[in-house]
């Protein structure tokens, strides 16, 4: 491929990510035999690989990151379990923010923790901080989890019948607060308005219909290609 300007990755085409996506995050991704491979690093040591596929779709399990964007004057940064999620978001938002000058994007994986928001929180003192995490319970109790590591706090969740229940620990006094919420009612506004305090992020999800973006643009184009 001679330059960015020859790019297209043949799997990203076919499940619909424009060809500004695929220009701007061709550097940090490899096409291997109909996958794309991304790697996610920790302390310049790569730990593991994300594989996406039309067939396959395997997220990495490590304290990894993957990271792409501007290195200063960040005002956003976007923050995935997925890597491909990632360029899915890019590809449906492009228009609304200034993705290629003023934007970061950092996927984590499946084992999201509070050392990796620490990092963030060092790289991108100054940012705004945004999840893009799952429709799914997992993902809006990480919406919660992150929101609150980011103000060095933090919750247990687990659920009890249908109940989502969530005990918030004051490290000071041992004392704990808790709150009961209805699972299918449990989302990030909930939590708050039954925890209380300040919301230190903005959360992104998509139509109810699908667990992510990237469900949301594969199923969008598999479906238009039934009828052409």
């Amino acid at each position: 491929m001679e330059g960015l300007d020859s790019i297209i990755v043949e799997l990203l085409d076919r499940i619909g990510v424009g060809i500004n996506t695929q220009r701007f995050f061709f550097p940090f991704f490899s096409d291997d035999n109909d996958r794309i491979v991304f790697d996610f690093s920790w302390q310049g040591e790569i730990l593991d690989k994300e594989i996406f596929g039309l067939n396959t779709h395997k997220l990495t399990c490590s304290k990894g990151v993957w990271l792409v964007g501007a290195t200063k004057n960040v005002g956003d940064v976007f923050l995935f379990f997925s890597a491909a999620e990632a360029l899915a978001f890019f590809h449906i938002h492009q228009h609304k923010y200034d993705f290629f000058n003023r934007c970061a994007f950092v996927a984590f994986g499946v084992s999201l923790c509070r050392e990796q928001i620490e990092f963030v929180k060092i790289v991108y003192k100054k940012a705004r901080i945004h999840t893009v995490f799952g429709n799914d319970l997992i993902g809006r109790i990480y919406d919660c989890k992150v929101s609150l590591w980011l103000s060095r706090k933090d919750c247990t969740f687990f659920l009890n019948k249908n109940q989502v229940v969530a005990q918030v620990i004051n490290p000071k006094t041992g004392c704990f607060k808790k709150a009961e919420i209805e699972q299918s009612k449990f989302s990030f506004f909930a939590f708050y308005r039954s925890h209380g305090g300040r919301m230190h992020l903005k959360t992104h999800k998509t139509n109810p219909k699908f667990n992510s973006f990237l469900d949301y643009l594969v199923t969008k184009r598999l479906y238009k290609n039934l009828f052409v």
